[in-house]
């Protein structure tokens, strides 16, 4: 491995699964990473992962983030991208949030192809902060009427 930026789903699985104190993971760019990673963070469920970075991680699906619904004690979820649109939506993002209510703070799905249907549950849960930039399947005057409704959180669009 050459640079830190080109860890394998086989690095950073072996990671969690042997550092069971780990509370912050950071991907952020890593570009090779898949889904694998999170379902390894979800399958050793005894972790209890405060923040989970993949930010950027352009091979992340619903599939995985399906996964970590299994962790109910994250507070912090980045699995948005800056340049180009994800393949994350609300078939993974919904049940997160359920599964989720009392501990997720912080979520960024920006250029995710998330819909207005995420205004149904945003309200159920305890995110402070949700960015969702460059999500292009939400009307702008769908968030301007969810930060009237939700003003206690900071919705960045």
């Amino acid at each position: 491995m050459k640079s830190v930026l080109e860890a394998t789903d086989m690095v950073m699985c072996s990671i969690i699964e042997n550092c069971p104190k780990l509370r912050i993971i950071n991907c952020e760019h890593l570009e090779k990473l898949t889904d694998e990673t999170l379902f390894a963070c979800a399958k050793f469920g005894r972790l209890q992962k405060e923040v989970l970075n993949f930010k950027n991680c352009k091979n992340i699906t619903d599939e995985g983030v399906k996964a970590l619904s299994s962790l109910p004690n994250i507070a912090s979820l980045l699995v948005g991208t800056d340049v180009e649109p994800n393949s994350i939506s609300g078939a993974s993002i919904i049940p997160l949030l359920r599964a989720t209510t009392n501990s997720l703070i912080y979520l960024n799905i920006d250029n995710s192809r998330i819909t207005g249907e995420i205004w149904k549950v945003l309200g159920e849960t305890g995110v402070t902060k949700l960015s969702m930039k460059w999500c292009n399947q939400v009307d702008e005057s769908e968030v301007v009427e969810a930060r009237k409704k939700y003003s206690e959180k900071n919705i960045l669009w």
